[in-house]
């Protein structure tokens, strides 16, 4: 067997290469119905703290976390695991001395699309709430400013 290809801990005989393991078990787990013979093995496993595609029955997760190859990583370093990114910021609190003021800020106008299609004559669209003469004759009006006459309304 190719030593780059990894073993699906949810279904035996999918095989795939190392860096596409990640993205197959989620789509995989997700994908057993309940009627599969993985069904169950599948949902009974739990996620290895060292690395998320380990997939370890859960009577044998202390076993792995002894033989883990990735758990020699944090044992040398004494350092603890790597916070979730929804962790790193709990507790923390944002520091009080900012001299920001709002009030002082340049108001600037904010963009309006509108306006944009309105000043543009180029720009052809339908505007809402015409009725059909109405917007035949905005459209007539839109195309003879395009080609430079001034349309005056009357």
């Amino acid at each position: 067997m190719n030593t780059n290809l990894v073993k699906c801990p949810f279904v035996p005989y999918h095989y795939l290469r190392k860096e596409k393991i990640a993205s197959h078990i989620t789509k995989c787990r997700n994908s057993l119905k309940e009627d599969s013979p993985y069904y169950n093995n599948a949902w009974s496993m739990v996620v290895c703290k060292y690395n998320s595609t380990h997939y370890i029955r859960k009577e044998n997760l202390e076993k792995h976390y002894e033989n883990c190859e990735f758990s020699e990583k944090y044992k040398d370093q004494n350092q603890p695991l790597p916070k979730f990114p929804w962790e790193k910021f709990v507790g923390t609190e944002v520091p009080n001395n900012t001299e920001e003021n709002w009030d002082d800020e340049e108001i600037i106008e904010t963009y309006d699309p509108m306006k944009k299609i309105y000043n543009n004559p180029n720009i052809l669209f339908n505007p809402i709430g015409m009725t059909k003469s109405q917007k035949k004759d905005f459209r007539t009006n839109r195309k003879l400013q395009a080609n430079g006459f001034n349309v005056v309304k009357l």
